[in-house]
């Protein structure tokens, strides 16, 4: 009785009034509708009737009355159906909400059947790659680096002895649509003895690798709590040294003191030298559609992924189709006077050459970014290099997440069908 009351409140009854009113073109296919079920209704009554034994005045032999009554009330339920839709599709297809319900659904869909995806690097550029990617696909795989030893990740890293947090915490933001979730995750504690300076994604992951007993646990569970699809995985579940051989000869370990090194980098190694790769980032790799490569600190974010001996062999041996993401700006230190020769070379360096099926680059002076290659490179990488406009607009120095996402896909799409 309580549903029947709320239902014929005195909201409800103006709605009906409303749909009532004479002209709509709606209460006449109404009532034909009615029609056409008790149509139908008599005829499964003759059927019925008919296999249960049951008394009816006959009309026709057999179940033959059945059947045609049958076929008469579906047509002209059918008849009331088009006809109704018909008096309404043109305002309900104009009603806002169910604009967006049928986008999200249609949405949602996409993704599901995109193409398998995996993005290797670590830090800002990883983060805004994803956020401009997974509006093509759920089927994501981050693959991140584990060598961050600075800051709120490296206090954790060797408090707790577990894989530095805050390139997975990035990336959970990226795939995240919540956007209150994704600003809690990043929220950075200004006060407070032994939590100023952490992050409370980075809390938040250490939390949970104590409770489930493993990092990749809790990265599974972050998933549910943000409603992400996709994975985020690392190279390898061993944190890892990074070292630098610069131009002098002199040796330096650790990321954060490579990064603030104002001197020229010519060789990077990792510490253990052949750590075992992560076995679900290397199936992802092994079963992928598309590997991408960057953007990123080339020093401190793409090659330590490269240099897992297993990571760097998947993506040497996978058939999907792979692209380097080369940087818009160069950073002090790392990559200061950088053009496009040198980010191609130290990447072949560290692995081998043609290790890449395409590189992106950002249409800025074109002439000037192929003359800075080799006759080698320029031979090698002809028509591999894709110029596309790829920056910000507001700020030409990082990327735009749905530019280089557009690139990269319509780059993929052009060479898959």
């Amino acid at each position: 009785m309580l549903i029947l009351k709320n239902f014929f409140n005195q909201e409800t009854r103006i709605l009906l009034k409303k749909l009532l009113y004479w002209g709509l073109g709606i209460k006449r296919w109404i009532l034909l509708g009615i029609i056409g079920l008790l149509i139908v209704s008599t005829g499964i009554s003759y059927i019925v009737k008919n296999i249960f034994g049951l008394w009816v005045p006959n009309i026709l032999p057999g179940i033959w009355e059945g059947v045609i009554f049958g076929l008469i009330g579906f047509t002209i339920l059918s008849l009331a159906a088009v006809g109704l839709f018909q008096s309404i599709a043109p305002i309900l297809f104009r009603i806002q909400g169910v604009q967006q319900i049928t986008t999200a659904i249609y949405d949602r869909r996409s993704r599901e059947k995109g193409p398998r995806i995996v993005v290797i690097g670590g830090g800002t550029g990883l983060s805004t790659l994803l956020k401009g990617i997974k509006e093509y696909s759920d089927n994501i795989s981050a693959i991140v680096t584990v060598t961050d030893e600075g800051g709120s990740s490296g206090r954790l890293r060797r408090d707790f002895s577990i894989i530095p947090p805050g390139d997975f915490r990035k990336c959970l933001v990226a795939l995240s649509d919540d956007k209150l979730l994704g600003d809690i995750f990043e929220y950075r504690f200004t006060r407070g003895e032994g939590i100023e300076g952490h992050s409370f994604g980075n809390l938040f992951l250490t939390a949970l690798t104590e409770l489930t007993g493993s990092f990749e646990e809790a990265l599974s569970q972050s998933f549910q709590v943000l409603g992400i699809h996709g994975k985020i995985l690392p190279s390898t579940r061993q944190p890892l040294q990074l070292s630098a051989t610069m131009s002098d000869g002199s040796q330096i370990v650790g990321e954060t003191r490579i990064s603030n090194n104002a001197n020229v980098i010519k060789h990077m190694s990792i510490t253990p030298e052949n750590p075992q790769g992560y076995i679900p980032a290397i199936e992802s790799i092994t079963q992928a559609d598309l590997v991408i490569v960057g953007p990123g600190s080339l020093f401190t974010s793409i090659l330590p992924n490269l240099l897992v001996p297993d990571i760097r062999n998947a993506i040497n041996k996978t058939k999907a189709l792979t692209i380097y993401v080369s940087n818009v700006a160069n950073e002090p230190g790392e990559t200061s006077n950088f053009d496009l020769s040198d980010y191609i070379e130290t990447l072949e360096k560290h692995t081998e050459q043609n290790f890449i099926d395409y590189i992106l680059a950002h249409n800025d002076d074109i002439q000037s970014q192929k003359k800075s290659l080799s006759s080698s490179l320029a031979k090698a990488y002809d028509s591999k290099i894709i110029f596309k406009n790829v920056v910000n607009d507001k700020n030409v120095l990082i990327h735009d997440p749905k530019k280089l996402a557009k690139a990269i896909i319509d780059l993929y799409y052009t060479n898959t069908t």
